[in-house]
């Protein structure tokens, strides 16, 4: 059976010819074939020039996700392998450091495999399928991803609006492995944290921030730090480490603030310490929800 025709409007091909792996649905002229939710469609050109590969979504504002730009490559199983692979092997340096346990393994676009976020939490991989294209496929991805590398569970958090925009209702719980624990312990660098994987935001953890934690640490020596939507308290506790005087963390989360005091605990940042820094001060004082009514003042 011939692949559905995706159609683009005169003088619509730019971005595609870019390279940007989205296209709008105001630049689509029209789709030949009858096709439903994450179908693989053939994009041409107005003149009937083919361009690219794409999953298409007709419900979604960015109609289509351009799989691949070579004609030769056809979207099956062994695509989705070698992509993954691709992603894996160019984290291979995250995954033979013994300072950093958690990491982002597959960045969806920009991993060539739209829609897909893979987070890594040791031996658990939490998933996210945002989009019609990788939710068609989503039993293969997931046979893949069981049988690369050494994971032990395999895991859905697919419950965000971006989701929602594609037509897709949320869903989450366990796809292959062993049920994942309430909360895992993970280590980035000197930092500690304890994720949960089941109800935190996202995958559990911001992982893709690991990079601006290490980067910020060294301008917080000295200072006291306001950490607005601290969440579990990544940030302020990066800055408790580098020497900040003080941190006040505020969240709208409760359970996230409390996940927060037990990561300054899990930090040793609730001791005293040698040089006199007030860090067990910033401890008892961080988890404090906005509203809430402020500390006593110090004599």
């Amino acid at each position: 059976m011939d692949a559905p025709l995706l159609h683009l409007k005169p003088n619509r091909d730019s971005s595609v010819l870019r390279r940007h792996p989205w296209i709008f649905s105001g630049s689509v002229q029209e789709i030949r074939g009858a096709v439903v939710p994450g179908d693989t469609v053939e994009v041409f050109s107005a003149e009937g020039v083919w361009l690219a590969r794409a999953a298409v979504s007709p419900t979604s504002k960015i109609r289509a996700r351009i799989w691949t730009w070579d004609q030769s490559e056809i979207i099956d199983e062994a695509f989705f392998e070698k992509r993954l692979q691709n992603a894996i092997v160019a984290r291979s340096r995250l995954q033979a450091n013994e300072s950093i346990t958690a990491y982002r393994e597959c960045f969806a676009e920009s991993d060539d495999i739209p829609g897909l976020i893979v987070d890594r939490y040791g031996a658990i991989r939490v998933v996210q399928f945002l989009t019609t294209g990788v939710e068609k496929w989503k039993d293969t991805i997931v046979k893949l991803l069981h049988g690369l590398g050494d994971p032990t569970t395999i895991y859905e958090r697919s419950d965000t609006d971006a989701r929602e925009r594609d037509g897709l209702s949320p869903a989450v719980g366990l796809l292959a492995g062993s049920p994942p624990p309430d909360l895992v312990q993970i280590q980035e660098k000197e930092r500690q944290f304890l994720v949960d994987v089941l109800h935190g935001h996202k995958t559990g953890f911001y992982l893709d921030q690991r990079e601006n934690r290490d980067r910020i640490g060294s301008l917080f020596e000295g200072k006291e730090v306001l950490d607005c939507f601290c969440y579990t308290g990544s940030f302020g506790i990066t800055a408790l480490l580098s020497g900040a005087k003080k941190v006040v963390g505020i969240d709208s989360s409760s359970a996230a603030l409390e996940l927060a005091k037990r990561n300054i605990a899990l930090n040793d940042l609730s001791q005293e310490h040698a040089s006199g820094r007030a860090r067990p001060s910033a401890a008892r004082r961080w988890p404090r929800c906005p509203g809430a009514a402020p500390p006593p003042r110090r004599a």
